[in-house]
């Protein structure tokens, strides 16, 4: 019974410090102005928690927006893959259609340089066929016949003219020749005993 008793004696002196019913209205007014503060704490939280799942909401809206556009983007991809896989082997075609068969057993169309082995293949063969088109039109087989026949009647004369010109200039330095000896032995030129036969036939 004592032992009871001094357990209670805690509680006991609590109980005789709360005697008067002042002290425990203002206990009780101060538990309430707690209350009163932590509600519209609380609201704060509500209202967080509100928007959290708002937020959590968008995010995963934004989650499979990204997914569909990625699938998107990988489809375009794909899509641009095949694309050029096409337009290369098509001028790969091309190019083998454009060029002898034979230069393209030795390749494999692995990369550009397949194409680029192409390209120089065709732009040799242009560069051997123009030169033997050029050749051919620099050769006397290749010229027209009127151009033929125009040349070959022009040769003569020309021949005949040059060897005019010769012989005229071969005349004038023998008579220059001569003309320089009669002056030089005190002789008369061919030209003044012309002259003077002249005269003399025609006294008589």
């Amino acid at each position: 019974m004592r032992s009871w008793f001094l357990s209670l004696s805690p509680l006991k002196d609590v109980v005789s410090s709360l005697t008067t019913s002042k002290e425990l209205l203002k206990v009780l007014f101060r538990v309430g102005g707690l209350q009163k503060q932590h509600k519209p704490t609380i609201a704060l939280v509500s209202a967080l928690g509100v928007e959290l799942d708002r937020s959590i909401i968008q995010v995963e809206q934004l989650i499979h927006e990204e997914r569909s556009h990625s699938h998107q983007i990988d489809f375009l991809m794909k899509h641009f893959a095949e694309e050029k896989a096409s337009w290369r082997r098509k001028e790969r075609e091309r190019i083998m259609a454009k060029t002898p068969s034979k230069c393209w057993s030795q390749w494999e169309p692995s990369d550009c340089l397949f194409q680029l082995f192409g390209l120089l293949i065709v732009c040799s063969t242009f560069s051997t066929s123009w030169a033997i088109v050029v050749a051919e039109m620099g050769s006397p087989k290749s010229r027209p016949p009127k151009q033929i026949n125009m040349r070959r009647k022009a040769a003569p004369e020309q021949r005949w003219s040059e060897q005019r010109s010769k012989e005229l200039a071969l005349k004038q330095r023998r008579r220059k020749r001569q003309d320089e000896r009669a002056l030089g032995d005190g002789r008369e030129r061919p030209l003044d005993k012309c002259n003077a036969g002249a005269a003399t036939t025609s006294a008589g």
